[in-house]
């Protein structure tokens, strides 16, 4: 009985041994170093009430622009009928806890994954929202972003950029007197995709 046992357990470890080597590469790990991220942010505050007012933050990592982006066919390639992470690394993140207006689309106070979609014939562009929950719930990594469920879009608009940014740079740029109102400009290369935001805030 003892020997049978043994024999038992010996064919048991065989076929784990065995199992561990055919899965064996299958399951990767990345990352576990620090990695730098940028962000644009914008902060309202109340002097008479010596207190903040409300805010808002997009987080992104930045990668680099390549030689080879250069060729409309290779950008066009990475483009046209996709969704570009706008990033890399982790999900491009907007956090707000006041309600926003973007490009004239409702945005409610909460988290968000970003992304920005160009159509197929490569015509329009637009800032993509996606739900963080839902996205969690799937175990999507930003680089599977195509897989991702689109909440909602607001319109970008192209243009070429004056001068080339060798990392992507998204900033918020304020608008003269109006406090309220910004304009959002994703940089990468000798592009620009621009849109307007709007911060509602207490009275």
């Amino acid at each position: 009985m003892r020997i049978k046992t043994v024999l038992l357990f010996a064919l048991i470890g065989s076929a784990s041994a065995l199992m561990a080597q055919e899965g064996k590469g299958a399951l990767q790990v990345f990352g576990g170093e620090m990695t730098e991220r940028a962000e644009a942010r914008l902060l309202f505050w109340n002097s008479a009430k010596n207190t903040a007012a409300g805010e808002f933050v997009i987080t992104y990592g930045q990668p680099e622009w390549k030689v080879e982006y250069n060729k409309s066919e290779n950008f066009d390639k990475m483009t046209k009928g996709k969704v570009w992470r706008l990033g890399k690394n982790f999900w491009t993140m907007l956090d707000t806890n006041l309600p926003l207006r973007i490009g004239g689309e409702q945005v409610a106070p909460g988290q968000y994954y970003l992304g920005a979609k160009r159509s197929a014939d490569g015509a329009t562009w637009k800032l993509c929202f996606i739900d963080p929950t839902t996205a969690r719930a799937a175990r999507l990594d930003a680089s599977g972003i195509n897989n991702a469920e689109i909440a909602f879009t607001a319109p970008l608009k192209f243009s070429q950029s004056e001068s080339s940014r060798e990392k992507l740079d998204i900033s918020l740029i304020k608008a003269g007197s109006k406090l309220n109102r910004a304009q959002l400009v994703i940089a990468w290369g000798g592009f620009a995709l621009k849109t307007t935001v709007v911060a509602r805030l207490r009275k």
